[in-house]
């Protein structure tokens, strides 16, 4: 005797979204620690550099701003401290 499934199976139609998304914060928030101010902000140098920048009247502002948070982070004493900790919580974990 074979077993036969039978399988129930509704289809329900559509309907289009006509209602409003909600409003986006555009402002990227990576942490307001030292050493994580210092990685996201190498990271959009390294960004820049790789070809991936804004068009130009914005990309003036944008580069100033960036190195400027990146000297900021590099004159400050306590970033290595902060580098040395992340990584021995790291090796601590494994």
């Amino acid at each position: 005797m074979n077993a036969v499934n039978l399988f129930v199976v509704r289809v329900f139609q559509v309907e289009v979204f006509s209602g409003e998304l909600p409003k986006m914060d555009n402002s990227s928030h990576h942490g307001d620690k030292l050493h994580q101010v210092f990685v996201n902000t190498k990271l959009s140098l390294e960004h820049i550099l790789d070809g991936y920048c804004l068009p130009d009247p914005y990309f003036k502002d944008h580069l100033h701003t960036t190195v400027d948070v990146l000297m900021k982070c590099l004159r400050d004493p306590a970033l290595p401290l902060f580098e040395l900790q992340v990584k021995k919580n790291i090796s601590l974990q494994r």
